[in-house]
């Protein structure tokens, strides 16, 4: 194992946002002696990695990720959410889906939206809206983790310390600022690479944040608008095969169109 005190990691090349790629990130890590561990347990002083997932759009390449660090024996934490336009966390499929990200060992919590209740104050409280879909969540997590992750969080509550009897948040200042922050969001790495990051030479905590939608693919694709274009064709896919399945005059429609074809 190498030692990370001292070390240039900008020669480290970046992998590519594949599956092999995401596998030689996470080797790259332990390899140099990160190890990963929750949000309860990080010590800035250590090299403890944080490996965070925010499934916003697909759980089914959570679970592609997931399998890859489960055969790695690496545990992570995926956030997923209740309120989406994408994926049913109740339907049969969903259940199933989130039910091996539990048994593959990895925690799951909350990934929450505050945009609809922070623009409307009057008539929201932000905090009790995420108390309840962290209840609606543990009807299908037995042990749904305490600490919520934002998405899209607004600037005022990045970096915010919470006040009492506001849920413990990802983007607090002790798992945010204090910590070498690093995320893949949009398709990209928004702050730097991991491997540039003072923390990783002088072997220091790591917060990695991914979004298992860039990486669930064999080969690079060309531009992260591309990757969530073909998310679109493969979900008109899966949603035409439900119809078809529930509604024949659907599913002959489907039959003569691609005879037309």
């Amino acid at each position: 194992m190498a030692d990370a005190e001292g070390l240039d990691g900008s020669e480290i090349p970046l992998p590519p946002f594949t599956r092999d790629g995401y596998r030689r990130l996470i080797s790259e890590l332990l390899d140099h002696g990160y190890n990963p561990t929750t949000f309860a347990n990080v010590r800035k002083e250590r090299r403890d990695l944080i490996i965070r997932h925010d499934v916003d759009v697909c759980l089914e390449a959570a679970v592609t990720i997931a399998e890859i660090e489960h055969d790695m024996g690496v545990a992570a934490i995926y956030f997923v959410m209740v309120s989406n336009s994408f994926y049913n966390i109740y339907s049969y499929e969903g259940q199933r889906l989130v039910d091996r990200l539990s048994k593959m060992g990895h925690a799951v919590g909350l990934h929450f939206d505050p945009t609809p209740y922070l623009d409307d104050r009057d008539r929201y409280d932000y905090r009790a809206a995420a108390a309840h879909e962290a209840r609606l969540l543990s009807a299908i997590v037995d042990h749904p983790l305490e600490i919520i992750s934002f998405h899209h969080p607004p600037r005022e509550l990045v970096n915010w310390e919470r006040p009492p009897g506001s849920p413990p948040h990802t983007y607090e200042p002790r798992f945010f600022s204090d910590l070498a922050y690093v995320s893949d969001s949009g398709g990209r790495w928004r702050f730097g690479g991991p491997f540039d990051r003072p923390a990783f030479r002088d072997g220091t905590a790591m917060h990695l944040l991914t979004h298992p939608i860039w990486w669930a693919h064999d080969e690079p694709v060309a531009t992260p608008a591309l990757v969530l274009d073909r998310f679109v064709a493969g979900y008109r896919q899966r949603l035409e095969k439900s119809l078809s399945r529930g509604f024949k005059a659907y599913r002959e429609f489907l039959m003569e169109r691609e005879a037309e074809e």
